[in-house]
């Protein structure tokens, strides 16, 4: 931002998670100068609705931790993808989101192709505003 401030955005599945993509969002971010980092973590699929193999979801947990296992509402398998997020973001060093959306992808808000097919896409903006 031209007053200083480092702004940042990114957007990871799993395999986004496993490849370091938030915490090289970070370390870039700090490359920049940024100091203080607050989050925000916006809508995804819940665990509810992540059905995951269990070979990829070991490989999750053995990274991020137990708490990326979750189940879905058929009792099947998932991922916690918030919990990964979580995990990732603390793993870079940052705390607890400032925000964090409750809303699932799947919903009827949303575009998902996991959970309706859909082939749209979606768009996230970030703006900055001095106060």
């Amino acid at each position: 931002a031209r007053d200083g401030a480092v702004v940042g955005a990114a957007h990871a599945g799993w395999r986004g998670l496993l490849g370091d993509v938030l915490g090289s969002t970070v370390d870039a971010m700090r490359q920049l100068g940024a100091v203080d980092i607050g989050w925000l973590l916006g809508p995804c699929i819940t665990a509810a609705n992540y059905e995951f193999s269990e070979g990829d979801l070991t490989a999750l947990v053995d990274v991020f931790g137990p708490d990326v296992r979750g189940v879905t509402t058929d009792g099947s398998p998932a991922l916690d993808l918030r919990s990964a997020v979580r995990s990732a973001m603390a793993r870079a060093g940052c705390g607890e989101p400032l925000s964090e959306s409750s809303a699932c992808t799947t919903s009827t808000n949303h575009w998902s192709h996991r959970g309706s097919g859909d082939m749209q896409r979606q768009v996230g903006a970030i703006w900055w505003v001095k106060c």
